[in-house]
Formats: structure tokens, sequence, C-alpha cells
């Protein structure tokens, strides 16, 4: 277990050994979480279970900061994105992810986001990527960027946004579809 209690924490990343086992535990309860292209991951069958408790910050010192394993944000709790941060685990719990400035990418693509029934808040420029499904109710301001990944099933079936923003679509890959004002590919 890690406990993150204010301050400032850098590193290329935090990555769970094989030699490990089972779960291993995160805890942010506040401060800035600065970590590189190895991100928070694992090997194997090992996990790290990122909880944030505290309003905190995570920031990517590299090009992309990936975020592999299972992340729950606490209610009544906000979690800001410097740069551009991408979760490609489960994301669960009810508090609030925070995207603001130009560059900043608040990536969940290719994250399971069934269990999250927080909020998002972009701003002054920031792009947020939901996986299709997941942005019922959404909007941006404008000068912001909706993304929404698309799984293969449904590029091929079409697939109409239910979100109150204008959207663009991409493949679970991160190419571009078609743009579509309307909300529908």
């Amino acid at each position: 277990t890690i406990n993150i209690n204010g301050g400032t924490f850098t590193a290329k990343g935090i990555k769970a050994s094989a030699s490990a086992g089972g779960t291993n535990i995160l805890n942010i309860n506040g401060g800035t979480l600065k970590l590189g292209e190895t991100g928070i991951t694992s090997y194997g069958s090992t996990s790290i279970s990122v909880n944030v408790g505290g309003n905190a910050t995570f920031e990517a010192t590299a090009e992309t900061l990936p975020v592999s394993q299972s992340v729950n944000l606490a209610q009544d709790v906000s979690l800001t994105i410097k740069g551009y941060v991408k979760f490609t685990g489960v994301v669960s719990g009810a508090g609030s992810f925070i995207a603001d400035g130009e560059g900043v990418v608040l990536d969940f693509g290719n994250a399971n986001m069934e269990a999250f029934t927080g909020s998002y808040s972009v701003q002054n420029g920031a792009t947020l990527i939901l996986p299709a499904g997941a942005e019922t109710g959404v909007s941006v301001p404008e000068g912001c960027t909706l993304k929404l990944s698309l799984s293969q099933e449904q590029l091929a079936k079409g697939y109409s946004s239910k979100a109150n923003s204008p959207v663009s679509f991409v493949t679970r890959e991160g190419d571009a579809v078609t743009d579509n004002v309307n909300g529908g590919v």
C-alpha cells in the first residue's frame, strides 16, 4: 500500500511487480501525482487499486500518462488533470474530474465507465474523450472538444450521441471516424 497525503510525488511511474501478487493499493488523499510514460500499471495478474479520497491532481510529465488500473473517485472529491491522461481500467465513484486548459486531454476512450456516477468539468480548450454510451447529458463549453470512442460494432451499426454538445468520433484505437455536429455516424 502506498499512501499520498498531500505534497507532490514525482516518478516515471508506479508499477506493481509480479512478485507483489494480488491487488496493491494506492491511496491519494490530496496532493499532486506527477508521472511519466510508465504511468500506473502492473505486470501479469497483479493489479493496483487507486483510491482518490481527497482533492488531488494527476499530471503527465511525458507525452501521455497511462492509467491502466482501476480508479475510484470518492464523492465530493475532485481530480484535476494536467497534460494527456489516458484511463483504460475501471473508473468508479461519484467524484468530479476536472480538465482545464489548452492541450489538456482527459481520455476515458477505452475505460469501463459503468460504475462512475460523478461528473466532468472541461474548460478553457481542454478535450474530453468518453466511451460511446457514457456521454448521456454531458456538455462541454465552446472552445472545448468532446470525442466519443466507438467499438467496431458501434461503428458498423451507426451510433447517435446522447451528449448535449457537438461531438467528434474516434475508434477505440484512436483513429478519427467522422465529425458530425448532429451527433451521429
